[in-house]
């Protein structure tokens, strides 16, 4: 019987969080799936624990390998899966018991190569519900690379219009990855592997289906990739934006996928800047000296002169005038502001 479902959860010391992730995907309401554990060389028992769940389940498969990063693992994942669709789950989240039924059903509905849904970001104190913004459309091949594509790199001129870029709230036609030889790159070497598995994947797609729901649940964990300070992700994501220009630039609809990538590098400039005086404390003039050197990089002042953020929401529009003028002292208060606000919706 051909596998409907290639489950693939890249695993690295989390044996916190793994069972809880793992039950979650063992009490899905469909058959006729496996699950690839992926172990990164973990330090603590995740290797263990993964080693337990294969010996109890003939569907759960695990791939013990030395650690390279999110994006080598799921590699390694999509080496030896058999689904007819492939999907991606972090082994500190969960998916609702409905999750990969829903997306089957939607995609198997509209015979697509993809089909998407919503994502439920849960906090310490609470839960944020968030269907996709297409949620019910179904996108031919022009219309995925005229409208879904471009809310996938990045915001619109007002600032909006985003629909997210990560691979885990979807599933995936093998066939279509192994055909054109689509992998995904490491999170050490660019800030985003989602963004450039999403450019190569829908650019050989027909039909993209978006379900209604939200069953995928992403843990706001203290310390995880995507929350803790890394010194080197100002170059990272100058490279993501490099590599991405790189890429689209053949693409049909070039001028608008690049326009929201040019909005996406500076979302991610200002997230950079934040993370930058949030982690350098009280220490003021360390924190302007990396500003500085930011707001005045040649990639930086060349996306800033070429953008227009007239259109964007005041504290977006701030942020960007400050750089604008490489005022490092404007863009830090900016910054610092920010930063108390988040911290303060937090701790409502």
């Amino acid at each position: 019987m051909n596998l409907q479902l290639s489950i693939i959860v890249p695993v690295y010391n989390v044996e916190k969080y793994l069972q809880r992730c793992m039950e979650s995907l063992l009490t899905q309401n469909i058959s006729n799936y496996e699950i690839i554990l992926v172990d990164d060389g973990s330090k603590d028992k995740s290797s263990e624990i993964c080693d337990e769940y294969a010996s109890k389940y003939s569907f759960v498969h695990v791939i013990h390998k030395e650690n390279e990063g999110l994006g080598y693992a799921r590699n390694s994942g999509l080496a030896v899966a058999k689904g007819k669709y492939v999907s991606f789950v972090d082994s500190d989240d969960t998916v609702s018991s409905e999750h990969f039924r829903e997306l089957l059903r939607v995609a198997e509905k509209y015979h697509a190569d993809a089909c998407l849904g919503g994502m439920t970001d849960v906090y310490e104190t609470h839960e944020v519900v968030s269907r996709h913004p297409f949620a019910g459309r179904v996108f031919n091949k022009q219309e995925v690379m005229e409208i879904l594509l471009p809310s996938m790199l990045g915001y619109d001129e007002y600032g909006q219009n985003y629909s997210g870029m990560s691979v885990c709230v979807g599933i995936f036609c093998r066939e279509i990855i192994e055909q054109n030889s689509i992998r995904f790159c490491s999170e050490r070497e660019y800030i985003s592997e989602d963004v450039i598995f999403d450019i190569e994947f829908m650019s050989h797609s027909h039909i993209v289906a978006i379900n209604e729901l939200a069953g995928y649940n992403y843990y706001h964990n203290v310390g995880t990739l995507t929350t803790k300070y890394r010194p080197e992700r100002f170059e990272q994501i100058k490279k993501l934006y490099l590599y991405e220009y790189q890429i689209v630039k053949e693409k049909d609809n070039c001028t608008n996928l690049c326009r929201r990538i040019d909005s996406m590098f500076l979302a991610n400039l200002r997230v950079t800047i934040m993370q930058e005086v949030d982690h350098s404390g009280f220490n003021c003039m360390a924190s302007n000296k990396v500003i500085e050197s930011m707001i005045c990089d040649d990639c930086v002042q060349g996306v800033i002169k070429k953008y227009d953020f007239s259109k964007m929401p005041a504290k977006q529009k701030l942020f960007c005038q400050a750089i604008y003028k490489k005022s490092k002292f404007l863009t830090y208060m900016m910054a610092l502001l920010q930063n108390w606000k988040k911290k303060r919706a937090l701790f409502r």
